[in-house]
């Protein structure tokens, strides 16, 4: 089969966004501890990653934190309905005000804990560049039940907002 040679079709079958719900799971997610709207459920949709090849009938939205200060500290949950394999976890920041340090967790046995020391981190987060891809490569995969991203807001937003396009556990 040549799909399975091309990458993206790879990428969509390790997104535990796009699985879990393809196996009919659910995935939520929360800001600050607060579960976000429906309409705001872009952040764990897995649109960056499906190359399923249908076609959408709306535009892509990012989530948006207009209440967001400069240098304070903004945490983004992921919950699975069931226990996934995570060997990356992906952070695609929106077109608007990037952080300006991260941090990775996983939801292991209802406990999170942060990622192994020898994570690697595919890039810093630089606020001058939109829609940044950073991810955290685990040493190792480990089975969790959700993934969470500790991030400080740069000291000197433009706008008084933050998006986020995707937030994705990748399988190995």
């Amino acid at each position: 089969n040549f799909l399975q040679l091309n990458p993206l079709q790879r990428l969509s079958e390790r997104s535990a966004n796009l699985q879990v719900v393809a196996a009919g799971g659910t995935v939520e997610v929360s800001v600050g501890g607060e579960a976000i709207s429906s309409r705001m459920q872009s952040i764990v949709d897995g649109f960056e990653h499906d190359f399923s090849g249908r076609e959408y009938r709306r535009v892509p939205r990012s989530y948006h934190d207009f209440g967001a200060e400069a240098g304070s500290e903004v945490v983004i949950d992921v919950i699975y309905d069931r226990t996934v394999e995570i060997a990356t976890i992906r952070l695609i920041e929106g077109g608007n005000n990037a952080f300006s340090e991260i941090e990775a967790q996983v939801l292991v046995g209802g406990e999170w804990q942060p990622v192994p020391g020898d994570t690697i981190i595919s890039q810093m987060p630089d606020p001058t560049i939109p829609f940044q891809m950073i991810d955290f490569q685990l040493p190792d995969p480990i089975m969790g039940e959700g993934i969470r991203i500790i991030a400080i807001l740069p000291g000197d937003l433009r706008l008084p907002e933050i998006t986020v396009a995707e937030l994705d556990a990748l399988s190995p």
